[in-house]
């Protein structure tokens, strides 16, 4: 009786398990892929692609800069002798990740800045208080843009000191790393500073504080904005200051991305503890 009450049990979790959901945040690497000015752009050459007569083979031969595309800044990036890509725990790559949206400052400002404020009307708005050890996401609604360069960094002229895009403010960044204790931000940006800053100081921000950003980060709007968890897997380059990255997030869909919230969950997880205790 018991043996079948746990498995009805363990049923039901397995069941709830695989109703999940995952979406991959990365775009493409290829020749469309976006640079920041001066940086080598995506290469990739094909060395073999056939018949040796014996087996198919195919091979390729690819350069880059490190930072363009969906990518990881390492905090060595910004500050001296701080983490490199390769020296990040791995425990701080995956992490819970919140989402805040910045849509309707975007729209009238192309320069607009996640602020303090917008992260403490969040957590208000939603009831919450920002986890140790997340990954803060910055949605602007910039991917709409992407395919056209000109909207996507706000210039026509490839000219980095007059780009125009939303990104983190410093204080903003310095307020998450202190109070909130975050591994790393993202935005659907080029840069988690934004587009007119000439001195960079939300990269500085950051890299002081050992946490890493992400950057042309995609589908921000098809997760949760909270109760997701990130899964952020960098190429792992020795000493290097960033690299190309694939970030996945990952949700349960039956309780919209909180497993802890949902009732039934932690009932079926209550009652095998309980029937463990009692019977093991």
């Amino acid at each position: 009786m018991i043996s079948s009450i746990i498995q009805l049990i363990l049923a039901f979790q397995s069941f709830h398990l695989l109703n999940g959901r995952i979406i991959d945040m990365t775009y493409t690497f290829n020749s469309d892929t976006y640079y920041w000015p001066g940086s080598k752009n995506f290469n990739r050459t094909v060395i073999f692609k056939g018949s040796t007569g014996k087996f198919w083979y195919y091979a390729n031969e690819m350069e880059f800069a490190e930072h363009g595309g969906t990518h990881l800044d390492a905090p060595s990036h910004f500050y001296k002798d701080k983490w490199n890509v390769d020296d990040i725990p791995i425990e701080r790559l995956i992490a819970p990740v919140y989402v805040i949206d910045i849509k309707s400052k975007a729209e009238k400002d192309s320069s607009a800045l996640l602020e303090t404020e917008d992260i403490q009307a969040f957590e208000k708005n939603n009831n919450v208080k920002i986890e140790r050890k997340s990954i803060i996401l910055m949605n602007s609604g910039w991917q709409e843009r992407l395919g056209n360069k000109t909207l996507y960094f706000g210039n026509d002229k490839n000219n980095a000191s007059d780009f125009h895009f939303p990104g983190f403010h410093p204080d903003a960044a310095e307020w998450l790393i202190k109070e909130r204790d975050i591994v790393g931000i993202g935005v659907d940006t080029a840069s988690v500073d934004h587009g007119p800053s000439s001195d960079f100081l939300t990269h500085v921000a950051i890299s002081k504080g050992n946490v890493y950003g992400l950057e042309n980060v995609a589908n921000m709007d098809k997760i949760p904005k909270m109760g997701a968890k990130l899964t952020v897997l960098p190429m792992k380059i020795g000493k290097g200051s960033g690299g190309p990255v694939r970030i996945l997030a990952e949700w349960d869909t039956q309780s919209g991305g909180a497993d802890a919230l949902n009732p039934l969950f932690m009932l079926s997880n209550l009652i095998t503890i309980f029937l463990l205790v009692l019977f093991l």
